[in-house]
């Protein structure tokens, strides 16, 4: 899985054990939503405070 982190709009570089924990976190919040589909492809989440 591809994760990418803009701050402010600017890319954030993540290591290895970042994208798998974002990416096992993502999935599992996804997995939980009544219809989604298994096999989606691509997700955005957009946080604003």
């Amino acid at each position: 899985m591809d994760v990418e982190l803009k701050i402010d709009g600017e890319n954030v570089p993540l290591n290895e054990y970042v994208v798998k924990v974002f990416s096992g976190v993502i999935e599992a919040l996804v997995g939980t939503l009544h219809g989604i589909p298994e096999e989606w492809k691509d997700v955005e989440i957009k946080v604003k405070r």
